[in-house]
């Protein structure tokens, strides 16, 4: 039995714009997209309304607790607000077009506080004679504290609504207060604040109340008179995050975990604080049983959140839902590429292949093994627009130089590959390293030399096998004082070190030249026995790192280098 309480589906049969719409929410992440008047807040008020956070129908017990005075009072956000969203905070409804019956959804969710699944909720609106309009809840189940089945569930939500980020001059009231759970973790809010900024100068922060009830980090050089909106709505989500951790310190096992919604969550904030907020709402959304839905108009936010689902193991935890009336009515579609939500955002046409708009990228390397391991590594999406150049040899030492002197084709324009023993490239954002700590030629050699004789690689067409190998390593053997096969001390780094220390550099021509023999140059020649492959697939987050940072270094240099769009990059490295 799950202890987090998740609404996972909502279907609209009928309200405004929205008609037999079906919302498969993720777990832990859902961001809904689309253009303008789509109905994307409108769905943020249709979740919030069928929760209230004020009676555990488990128990029969007010959810209260004893303040400092030892008075019975509500739980409460940081900022002093319950835990449940007013139907005016979303709607404002007509009396010409909003009419009773034209409201209707049904809902799907497990309720962790009475351990029940339940399918039965829908919400409606009624009209009685002399009262306005309001929504009702029903099909909700009986327990054995109460019969009322026209209630709503118990669970706690936060909503951040676009109006509520209001740039701080337009804010009638804007004063400082004190928050006693806040100045108790200020340590947390300033390092939460810091790292989705990207910043790391703050460390004072301040309270605010009237027209939005937030709080900012800032330093001694500025206060909250001066942040910007984007660092106050930074606040304002950092203390969404912060109440949910309080609720739970409060309640114990009662807590079952809540719902943050956000409308326009990237209000104000640049890309890079975008991307961090992400990797935030991931981690909070996890430790705290926080069922994240926002709505965005983002191409970063809602790259990241696809790129996140397209894990198997992840796809339920998180979700995108792309809202489009391209077609006449709303219609939602979850398996929507990215190059397809481009397309309409932008009402443009789809690009016929986006690698056909990128120049071709020059790629360098110290050596042939270089460019070889290389080719094992990178994807197919990747090699299209990459001009290798395999025969041009030159050492770390010369590239280094080039790209301190900051030629454009070596600092901007091209990808610069080093071997893994390489260092002092941190500041070279076109730069990467290849894989483990050894150059190619010898991670071989120490890879074959650790693998078995009755290990599947050695069963080859070419009868390729582990003697044939070590009769062709027998001057490294003899060199470094090496059995047929590796013994516990064995450590290949460590014995290059010494025999070099001694001044026997010569130990590197030994295995560039079982590199370059007949033999082993075979094996490269094909997928099937190519030892860099094999490596790789014993070995297969090395792969997927690489290619990580690898996708990285390429979208800085397109970016940067040849200023082609962002969103035309990740369509071609396969970001989609």
């Amino acid at each position: 039995m799950s202890n987090k309480t998740l609404l996972n589906k909502l279907q609209v049969n009928q309200f405004r714009g929205l008609e037999d719409i079906e919302i498969n929410l993720g777990t832990n992440i859902s961001i809904i997209c689309g253009k303008n008047g789509t109905a994307k807040s409108t769905i943020l008020g249709l979740i919030a309304q069928i929760f209230s956070f004020d009676t555990n129908y488990a128990t029969g017990k007010k959810l209260q607790h004893k303040d400092e005075e030892g008075n019975l009072v509500d739980y409460r956000t940081i900022t002093g607000k319950t835990f449940t969203s007013q139907f005016r905070e979303h709607f404002r409804l007509s009396k010409h077009f909003d009419l009773p019956g034209q409201l209707d959804c049904n809902y799907t969710l497990y309720d962790a506080l009475i351990g029940t699944e339940i399918n039965t909720l829908s919400l409606t609106m009624t009209n009685t004679a002399g009262r306005d309009f309001r929504t009702v809840v029903r099909g909700n189940v009986a327990t054995e504290h109460t019969n009322n089945t026209s209630r709503n569930v118990t669970h706690p939500v936060i909503y951040l609504s676009l109006k509520r980020l209001i740039p701080l001059p337009e804010r009638a009231k804007y004063d400082t207060k004190s928050v006693a759970y806040l100045n108790e973790n200020q340590k947390e809010f300033i390092q939460l604040s810091n790292s989705i900024l990207g910043k790391r100068s703050n460390s004072k922060f301040t309270a605010t109340s009237g027209t939005v009830e937030s709080a900012v980090a800032h330093n001694d050089k500025y206060d909250h008179e001066s942040v910007s909106v984007g660092e106050d709505n930074c606040g304002q989500i950092v203390l969404a995050l912060m109440s949910f951790k309080k609720l739970s310190e409060e309640l114990g096992d009662v807590y079952k975990g809540g719902i943050l919604l956000i409308d326009e969550v990237d209000a104000g904030l640049f890309p890079a604080a975008q991307k961090n907020l992400i990797n935030t709402l991931m981690t909070y959304s996890e430790k705290y049983k926080i069922q994240v839905i926002m709505t965005s108009h983002s191409p970063l936010m809602i790259e990241e959140v696809k790129a996140l689902s397209s894990f198997p193991k992840q796809k339920n935890k998180f979700k995108v839902l792309y809202l489009t009336n391209t077609y006449g009515k709303v219609k939602i579609d979850e398996n929507i590429g990215w190059e397809e939500i481009l397309a309409d955002l932008k009402i443009e046409t789809l690009v016929d292949s986006a690698t056909n708009k990128l120049p071709s990228v020059n790629v360098y390397f110290e050596d042939k093994e270089a460019s070889d391991f290389f080719a094992a590594l990178v994807t197919s999406k990747q090699y299209k627009f990459l001009n290798k150049f395999d025969d041009v040899n030159n050492g770390s030492e010369f590239y280094k130089a080039l790209m301190g002197k900051n030629i454009p084709e070596f600092c901007l324009k091209s990808l610069v590959v080093f071997d893994a023993d390489v260092s002092q490239l941190t500041k070279h954002k076109n730069a990467i390293k290849l894989p483990g700590t050894l150059p190619p030629d010898q991670l071989i050699f120490d890879f074959l030399y650790k693998l078995p004789p009755n290990d599947e690689f050695w069963h080859n067409e070419i009868r390729y096998t582990k003697e044939v190998f070590l009769k062709a390593s027998s001057e490294i053997l003899d060199r470094l004082e090496l059995n047929d096969e590796p013994s516990d001390e064995y450590n290949l780094a460590l014995l290059l070190k010494r025999d070099i220390d001694n001044g026997n550099k010569r130990i590197r021509e030994l295995f560039k030249s079982l590199y370059k023999s007949s033999d082993m140059q075979r094996m490269l020649k094909k997928v099937a026995t190519n030892p860099f492959r094999y490596y790789l697939s014993c070995n297969p987050l090395v792969k997927q790192k690489f290619i990580s940072d690898m996708n990285s270094k390429l979208e800085f240099i397109l970016i940067n280098g040849y200023q082609i769009e962002v969103s035309y990059v990740k369509v071609a490295l396969g970001n989609d």
